[in-house]
């Protein structure tokens, strides 16, 4: 199937709605999208900035304790994580990435 044939299927498939959808509600469909879209280049920053803060966070510190947990991760990477996975509360605990984290 040709490029053209494709976009005129997805043209005939979504013509309706298309003129309605963000850029990002294309883009999560696989549709042809624009990817400068201001939302788009937003969150794309957004993460970034996050990403950032993570690779250049230190690992858990347990001062103090003599039998620290196997947790090196901690809490601070575990919100960064979270907010950049967008998880649930809760769902951060099930999470182990060590830096650095590339997107």
């Amino acid at each position: 199937m040709s490029t053209q044939s494709r976009y005129d299927e997805i043209d005939k498939q979504f013509a309706a709605q298309l003129p309605h959808m963000t850029e990002r509600q294309k883009m999560l469909k696989g549709l042809p999208y624009n990817p400068l879209d201001r939302e788009l280049v937003q969150q794309r920053i957004d993460v970034r900035k996050l990403t950032h803060a993570f690779n250049m966070s230190p690992p858990a510190n347990f001062p103090g304790v003599a039998d620290p947990p196997l947790d090196i991760t901690g809490s601070d990477r575990r919100k960064l994580l979270a907010e950049i996975f967008k998880l649930k509360d809760g769902q951060e605990e099930k999470i182990d990435i060590e830096p650095p984290l590339w997107m």
